[in-house]
């Protein structure tokens, strides 16, 4: 179908005052946007994402007014870009917030919860076999304050019961900015994934 609406769309919310978060860092991440997504707080741009299928976000701590109003819009638009894919489809390119959004809470250390669309956590799969798999766990750590601040990374990883199968622990201490923390953990006898079974 070619006269189907493609073009802006804003979604807005007032998110009262910014004293009401009580000192805590304030991120907004959103699961997806389709396809251009400008985030603006107060009239204020303070970030753009392309791409309709990625999740995203943006730290608002620090441009949030004490007293409010704090008007915070997504401008969602659909409008065809040669710089976003897909270029061109035999379907309708929907557009719109059509994934969940949320806004985050963190203290001033905290894995990052919008780095690249991750939650600050990723997970990379080592060898595996009936004896012993791997896997290297990378959190990103962000340090929102002014001074090096020293703390623990936990990984824990639980069977499909809740169970406690391993868990590892590594002390941090991180500068100001993003760290990465690499952890590698193993599990002895892991059960191996079998297509049909499970």
């Amino acid at each position: 179908q070619k006269d189907y609406y493609r073009g802006p769309a804003i979604y807005w919310r007032d998110l009262g005052p910014g004293i009401s978060f009580g000192g805590k860092r304030v991120f907004l991440r959103c699961e997806a946007v389709s396809e251009v997504a400008e985030i603006v707080l107060n009239g204020t741009l303070i970030g753009e994402h392309r791409g309709g299928f990625t999740a995203f976000g943006f730290e608002l701590t620090g441009r949030l007014s004490p007293a409010g109003p704090n008007v915070l819009e997504v401008r969602a638009n659909n409008a065809w870009r040669a710089d976003v894919i897909p270029l061109g489809m035999d379907y309708s390119i929907a557009g719109g917030m059509y994934r969940p959004a949320s806004l985050v809470i963190c203290d001033t250390v905290c894995l990052d919860p919008v780095i690249d669309g991750t939650h600050g956590v990723t997970l990379q799969y080592g060898p595996a076999s009936k004896e012993r798999a791997a896997a290297t766990i990378t959190a990103t750590v962000n340090n929102g304050g002014k001074d090096v601040s020293s703390g623990m990374v936990r990984c824990t990883l639980f069977d499909a019961a809740g169970k406690k199968v391993v868990e590892t622990a590594k002390p941090i201490c991180v500068a100001p900015g993003l760290s990465h923390v690499a952890i590698d953990m193993a599990v002895d006898m892991p059960p191996l994934w079998n297509g049909v079974r499970d």
